[in-house]
């Protein structure tokens, strides 16, 4: 993948934080924060209690309120591309759905999933409790995880992963430097060297990288998500924009939800 040729926006100066200042107060916790907290409320839901299902709309609902808190940290969040973004959703939603049965393997991928009408079947609970439900989750889906999940994926992890003074700093030959393949040194890698990096610089080991660990937390749909993964990498790398990544997520997973609610294939959720 070439470089686009045009000179990228810079991205919002931040600050290191002083020895004994919190995470709070560092330049990652608006871009690791929200998806971390997202992650730390999933292992609080079950299927077997059905906690799964109240816990989704309390989870959307926290982490959306982190995601309010920090804004204001965060670059600024704007489309510059619309339909290049849209179509980038829209294209990768369907190969998402269309490869599913030829890519996803496993003999309970056609179990379990996000369905309101058997939550609601087993406990007695009416309509109301079952659409409230089915917008919660399509709330969560096209709002909240787009924005958690591309201001950590592209936001932060991949600037990150570059280093901003590669040729300047190099790691002392007479210490053990397990970041060395990176050329990192780790001071600035500990604190705020990524933050100078601009939003949507393309670096092989950032780009892939990125992608991989995108996908890995996909599970079994790891196959469909790497390809996501590159499609939205593609267009960060080329808009230079988190809100491009955010808005052809927020399609694809608005999409998704509205599919699932159509079809009944409530394992995609």
């Amino acid at each position: 993948m070439d470089s686009p040729t045009a000179s990228p926006p810079e991205a919002k100066p931040d600050k290191a934080p002083e020895k004994g200042e919190s995470w709070i107060d560092s330049p990652s916790f608006p871009f690791v924060a929200p998806l971390l907290l997202y992650m730390l409320m999933l292992m609080l839901e079950s299927d077997e209690d059905g906690s799964k299902y109240y816990m989704y709309p309390v989870k959307a609902i926290v982490v959306g309120a982190l995601i309010v808190w920090v804004w204001k940290r965060l670059p600024k969040i704007e489309i510059k591309a619309f339909w290049l973004s849209f179509a980038v959703g829209v294209v990768g939603i369907v190969q998402w759905i269309a490869l599913e049965p030829y890519l996803v393997w496993g003999e309970d991928k056609y179990e379990g999933g996000y369905n309101p009408y058997l939550y609601a079947e087993e406990y007695g609970y009416g309509m109301t409790v079952v659409v409230a439900l089915l917008f919660m989750r399509v709330f969560g889906a096209a709002v909240v995880v787009p924005i958690a999940e591309e201001i950590f994926w592209r936001g932060f992890l991949m600037r990150f992963l570059i280093n901003p003074n590669k040729d300047k700093i190099k790691p002392p030959k007479d210490k053990l430097n397990t970041l060395a393949w990176l050329d990192y040194d780790l001071d600035r890698f500990t604190y705020d060297h990524w933050s100078k990096n601009p939003l949507g610089q393309y670096r092989p080991v950032s780009f892939w990288f990125t992608t991989c660990a995108f996908c890995m937390v996909h599970g079994q749909y790891w196959t469909v998500a790497f390809i996501y993964g590159v499609l939205v990498g593609w267009l960060f790398c080329k808009t230079k924009s988190l809100g491009d990544a955010i808005f052809a997520h927020a399609v694809s997973n608005l999409i998704l939800g509205l599919y699932v609610i159509y079809t009944g294939y409530y394992w995609f959720w």
